[in-house]
């Protein structure tokens, strides 16, 4: 509500404006980003226009530290270009310093009024991405993989994600998808060799905000069972006897780890697994 009442004032202060100066005020309203990542206050607009060009341009800055004196507010008088007309289509964007470039572009039309009040901005969220499918470490045994990555955006500027991995020998992009809105679950499926390796997501928002997954994911994908290359009984005489026998057996695995060797024996009464 106080924010309102500060904007109210600064619209009467602007009417009685044309009484005593030949200013023609552009106030606007620049909201902070919905996840807190980007703060209005301080930022930089820039208003021009497109008529004579954006080198001829007048810069503004927002919240207490500008003109308006309020957070989140900016205020620019566009008389100060060489063309602020009623009836002119102005351009005004925010400087963004993630980027260098413009990427909050509106336009508007002078009135007669004495001032104008340029339509609302929200500064832009990052998307955000978490990995779903293979977990970290997992051990898997197949062909093709579906690899799952969970995506949202505060804006609903979802624009595509891209899945890397490294079993094409280096780490690489291996498929970029479209895609659009809030909230998506995104599923590539890959033909995959044997071996181990590791995947990771980022995704990417319309104003080119993009994030990665927290960290690669490591998985391992074995499609070749180990190989018993010999077993033996290191006694000789084995019949009638009571104490242990030791049996020797050797196996071999080129990808995953060994977990366990099982030696089955048979009696007349049951089998044992040891």
């Amino acid at each position: 509500m106080k924010k309102n009442k500060i904007f109210i004032l600064i619209i009467l202060i602007l009417i009685a404006m044309p009484l005593f100066s030949s200013a023609h005020y552009i106030i606007g309203r620049v909201n902070d980003a919905i996840d807190n990542n980007q703060f209005a206050n301080d930022k930089e607009v820039i208003l021009w226009n497109p008529l004579i060009g954006i080198n001829n341009n007048i810069t503004g800055i927002i919240g207490p530290n500008g003109d308006a004196g309020e957070n989140n507010i900016y205020m620019i008088d566009c008389e100060m270009l060489n063309s602020c007309e009623v009836g002119d289509i102005l351009n005004l964007d925010i400087l963004n310093p993630l980027k260098n470039s413009e990427s909050y572009l509106i336009s508007f039309q002078v009135t007669g009024g004495g001032y104008d009040i340029a339509p609302e901005i929200t500064l832009n969220s990052f998307p955000n991405i978490t990995q779903v499918y293979p977990e970290n470490f997992k051990n898997l045994s197949s062909t093709t993989i579906n690899f799952n990555c969970s995506l949202f955006d505060y804006d609903s500027n979802l624009k595509n994600v891209t899945l890397f991995a490294n079993w094409t020998g280096f780490w690489t992009e291996i498929e970029t998808k479209n895609v659009n809105g809030t909230d998506k679950s995104i599923v590539f499926s890959k033909e995959v060799p044997e071996g181990k390796f590791s995947w990771a997501c980022k995704v990417t928002d319309n104003q080119s905000y993009e994030n990665y997954s927290p960290e690669n994911y490591t998985f391992t994908n074995d499609r070749t069972p180990p190989n018993i290359t010999s077993i033996y009984i290191s006694q000789e005489k084995i019949c009638g006897t009571t104490s242990s026998i030791r049996v020797n057996c050797t196996v071999n695995e080129t990808i995953s780890e060994i977990s366990a060797v099982l030696i089955e024996a048979i009696s007349p009464f049951r089998k044992t697994n040891y």
